[in-house]
């Protein structure tokens, strides 16, 4: 049955043009619709949302900037936590179609994996994309070594408060930096040694190993602070042991908030992940 569960960017064309450059339009926001039940494929399970993360690449679907934009009607969302329907909690990660916000959903069973018993749905929704996009450059592209100095930009953000927290498992001595004094508590917390704002960023001192999620003159200062062969990691531009490692959950909204979860980002006053909790 027909049941209210579909969050669906906005607007009146109807597609997103991906070809020519366009003003983002923050006009267009997502509306809450009733959608049909989601029929699993083979190797599918449906998942019960208990809450869904939110990126920054959303919000540029919604506004019509993204790259590779999907077809509308679409319901964003790629991470989500919740049960199936045999009472199993997961975190699972949408690939393909999107559609993590929405009370039901189906995912690929290879990417669905067991939520820890102490774990929140909304930790859950905050994990994966934060700490693979972190995990991943930080023992790959640029290994952190013990002893290895790394500088995280937008260190209180989702992926960079993931960073931080990598960066230390690792062994690293983390520098974090943040767009404003409000933001440094976090970091602190998660490990990093020292915390400064951008304006701040001249007098770290020289780092091996930079993450940097926002590009532009960031990107661009970060450069003149890597030591010799130093590795610069660019990842955007706007997992380990729980014991270890914790999502940072900055705020949930209900699933109709979403328009305000994307303004809290867009924004930039977020701090941690952002989730929608059906």
């Amino acid at each position: 049955a027909d049941r209210p569960g579909g969050v669906e960017p906005g607007g009146e064309d109807g597609g997103v043009d991906g070809g020519a450059e366009r003003e983002p339009d923050r006009e267009r926001q997502p509306v809450l619709r009733d959608v049909a039940d989601p029929v699993p494929e083979e190797g599918q399970h449906v998942v019960s949302v208990g809450a869904a993360g939110i990126n920054f690449a959303d919000t540029l679907i919604r506004r019509g900037t993204y790259p590779q934009p999907p077809p509308l009607p679409f319901t964003p969302g790629n991470e989500v936590a919740g049960e199936t329907s045999d009472g199993r909690r997961v975190l699972g990660l949408v690939r393909r179609s999107g559609g993590g916000y929405a009370e039901l959903v189906a995912v690929d069973d290879d990417w669905l994996f067991d939520l820890p018993a102490g774990a929140t749905f909304e930790e859950g929704a905050a994990f994966a994309l934060a700490f693979l996009t972190a995990w991943l450059p930080l023992t790959l592209q640029a290994p952190v070594r013990p002893g290895s100095r790394v500088l995280v930009h937008a260190a209180a953000g989702g992926v960079g408060s993931a960073a931080v927290q990598v960066a230390r498992v690792l062994g690293g001595e983390v520098v974090a930096a943040v767009g404003s004094p409000e933001k440094r508590d976090l970091p602190l917390r998660l490990g990093a040694a020292e915390c400064v704002t951008y304006d701040q960023l001249e007098g770290v001192g020289q780092v091996d190993v930079v993450v940097d999620t926002v590009g532009g003159e960031l990107f661009e200062a970060a450069l003149r602070l890597l030591r010799p062969l130093g590795t610069l990691v660019g990842i955007g531009f706007a997992g380990g042991p729980r014991e270890l490692v914790q999502p940072g959950v900055g705020a949930s909204f209900p699933l109709a908030d979403a328009p305000a979860a994307h303004l809290l980002i867009e924004e930039r006053r977020s701090v941690g992940k952002v989730v929608l909790v059906p």
